[in-house]
């Protein structure tokens, strides 16, 4: 799999999570290293003798969005990694990254948002996320699942316990009126179970159990 390779002049502009590791190489991560998959990347690396063998493995790990890898005579070669860092779980198989880009889930994604949905709706999905955590973060509060049904539309799952439905066909003027419906709740510390926003013409709102 061929990388997208970053251009060097960026690297200023950059930070992250730096180290060493065997073949005189420096190596930076645009995020921090908290992911099995990164761990065993690293492992792996550590045992490499060669810079061929660093470049293959960086071209075939799927998680790497792009990389620089810049080498010296006088001093340490250098890599920036660019991660794809995973907002969920597909399908209880794969991370799922806001670029698109997926990859095999490790023991790590358990703290993630679980993804049920058909694979031709990811684009939807991460359009939905977004616009939902940055809704929702506000009020320090996360989304736990996205299930998608073809009878029923869109149901999101809070880790307070609240859920959201939107219909199958999501319209900017029913994200509109979210938006404006979760500021009157939260402006009068309002907590319905069920927020229920297929209606064209407003929100069902349920309470209790």
């Amino acid at each position: 799999m061929l990388k997208n390779f970053l251009l060097a002049t960026s690297l200023a502009f950059i930070t992250g999570f730096e180290l060493n590791i065997g073949l005189n190489v420096n190596i930076q991560f645009s995020e921090p290293v908290k992911f099995n998959y990164e761990k065993e990347f690293m492992n792996e690396l550590n045992n490499l003798k060669k810079t061929k063998e660093v470049e293959h493995l960086l071209n075939n790990q799927e998680w790497i969005q792009g990389y620089v890898y810049k080498k010296f005579y006088f001093k340490a070669d250098y890599i920036f990694i660019e991660q794809s860092v995973p907002i969920g779980v597909l399908n209880n198989e794969f991370f799922l990254a806001k670029n698109k880009n997926i990859f095999p889930v490790d023991s790590t994604s358990n703290s993630l948002p679980r993804f049920s949905i058909p694979e031709n709706k990811i684009d939807e999905l991460i359009n939905l996320f977004i616009f939902l955590d940055d809704e929702i973060q506000k009020n320090q509060i996360l989304i736990s699942e996205i299930n998608y049904d073809f009878g029923s539309g869109w149901e999101i799952t809070l880790n307070n316990k609240q859920k959201i439905i939107f219909a199958r066909n999501m319209s900017s003027q029913s994200m509109e009126r979210f938006q404006i419906l979760m500021r009157y709740l939260y402006a009068n510390s309002l907590n319905p179970s069920i927020i229920d926003m297929r209606n064209k013409s407003g929100a069902a709102l349920k309470y209790g159990n």
